[in-house]
């Protein structure tokens, strides 16, 4: 019989298990049926057991992480969108506890959250052999003449977003592209996406950046063959481009919330779950301007001081 506690240096590599992310994720499907009803949430414990343990460890196992978010507007939309609990309802505490201190919600978004590290060099990020499966499909969308690049304005950025959207039936993706598409209209968001030989959007990834943290709205390809290699492209270039402009943590998501086939690619790219925190709101920090610098500067102010 295995023993009931593993050593502390398997934690990490346990709690980064796919299976027992799985296994979590979906002991977890059962919670969110409740609603939050204590009653309910006690007869799914008690009838559960072992699958309530395994979950309550695994979130003990999983390293912790302090958002620093701005007050701007990308730093709010990050912290209410994981902000919410189980119920949808927001919760900006990690628990929050009615006055007579029994449970009442947590905020279920910031529970084993994949989170990519970025390296500050945005061609490191395709080095090693971990990076083996992503370098082979990046050549594989080259072949079929995939292309991606940032999208600018606002009208191209929507119509990107519609037409890969309108290719998915799913009702989850359209109310998330719809919410994407207010942050566009506010010029909130950042679009990729991945071009066709013929011009046509196969692929698309929005992300809400602030600071060196970015949250990745939505990442969805269009159905057919060239699906799997455009995802593969568009996370990518996105990488790489919130890697130029200082961004060193991208948010996935919950992998709670998300399907297998989401928390297998998300493993494929280096996403590790980890629970979150919001810290408190932070200044941004802006990048010194070279040019003030140099008006500043006494030799500037007299040009023949520094060759004496």
């Amino acid at each position: 019989m295995p023993p009931l506690h593993k050593p502390r240096a398997d934690r990490a590599e346990r709690a980064y298990c796919l299976e027992n992310l799985d296994a979590a994720a979906r002991f977890f499907e059962a919670v969110r049926s409740t609603h939050g009803q204590p009653m309910l949430l006690f007869s799914l414990a008690v009838a559960r057991r072992r699958a309530a343990v395994e979950f309550g460890r695994l979130l003990l196992q999983l390293p912790r992480r302090t958002l620093a978010l701005t007050a701007d507007p990308n730093g709010r939309d990050i912290r209410e969108h994981l902000s919410e609990d189980i119920t949808g309802r927001f919760c900006t505490q990690d628990v929050v506890r009615n006055p007579s201190g029994h449970f009442r919600s947590y905020a279920a978004r910031r529970l084993a959250v994949g989170v990519l590290e970025i390296p500050p060099c945005a061609d490191d990020f395709l080095l090693g052999s971990k990076r083996q499966r992503i370098r082979t499909s990046l050549r594989q969308a080259d072949r079929v003449g995939l292309v991606c690049r940032e999208l600018v304005s606002s009208a191209e950025q929507l119509a990107a977003v519609q037409q890969v959207l309108d290719d998915r039936a799913d009702s989850w993706l359209h109310s998330e592209g719809r919410a994407c598409s207010e942050r566009i209209r506010d010029g909130r968001g950042r679009t990729f996406a991945a071009f066709g030989p013929g011009g046509e959007t196969v692929a698309i990834a929005v992300v809400v950046a602030d600071v060196e943290w970015a949250y990745l709205r939505i990442s969805v390809s269009v159905s057919g063959d060239r699906s799997s290699a455009a995802r593969y492209l568009v996370q990518v270039r996105t990488v790489q481009a919130l890697s130029r402009s200082g961004v060193r943590y991208l948010i996935g998501g919950s992998m709670l919330y998300a399907t297998p086939g989401i928390r297998q690619f998300q493993h494929i790219f280096g996403y590790r779950a980890q629970n979150l925190r919001l810290g408190p709101t932070v200044i941004a920090r802006r990048q010194p301007d070279p040019s003030a610098a140099a008006r500043r500067s006494p030799l500037a102010r007299h040009p023949m001081r520094g060759l004496r």
